[in-house]
């Protein structure tokens, strides 16, 4: 419906399991992700649990990207972790 309305892109989660998400419902996983990556002519981008270690599998969906807020913020040192996540990002 918001591509139908003119959306730009389209964020989809929770992906995975994360606090900050637990009021919009139980986490979609990547199978439905992926599913509406195909679906959609707009860029998707994945929100909700995503971290270094799911990172790679994320993207492979065909995501155009992803917002991650945890993954950096409960790092026990945020600069490295969004360095990491970053240098993931550019493979």
């Amino acid at each position: 419906m918001a591509e139908r309305h003119g959306a730009d892109f389209v964020l989809f989660g929770p992906v995975f399991m994360t606090p900050s998400k637990t009021s919009f419902g139980a986490p979609q996983g990547l199978t439905a992700l992926k599913e509406i990556v195909a679906k959609l002519g707009v860029p998707v981008y994945a929100i909700g649990g995503i971290t270094a270690e799911n990172l790679t599998e994320t993207m492979r969906t065909g995501v155009r990207g992803v917002a991650l807020i945890s993954a950096v913020m409960s790092a026990e040192t945020p600069t490295a972790a969004a360095r990491s996540i970053l240098t993931k990002l550019a493979r």
